[in-house]
């Protein structure tokens, strides 16, 4: 928290409040995901894999969506 708050700061008064958003969130989701797919890891004997497995569809699926909302951006500042 030390860190992160002015850090946060000094870079949303750079870039788009949105666009910081969508990446604060999708850097929560991976975090997230890492963390479950350790847990299914811990509780099934062989979750391991499952747990991975989820987790990358997860990041594929975030990864699908952030290049979509950047496309979108940079074909709307085209248009404008």
């Amino acid at each position: 928290m030390i860190f992160g708050l002015p850090l946060g700061i000094l870079i949303v008064r750079r870039v788009a409040v949105e666009t910081f958003r969508r990446i604060c969130m999708s850097f929560d989701a991976w975090i997230v995901g890492y963390g479950l797919s350790g847990t299914f890891s811990s509780l099934f004997e062989r979750g391991i894999v499952l747990g991975y497995v989820l987790w990358s569809g997860a990041v594929a699926i975030d990864l699908v969506l952030l290049y979509r909302f950047f496309r979108n951006k940079a074909l709307r500042g085209l248009i404008r």
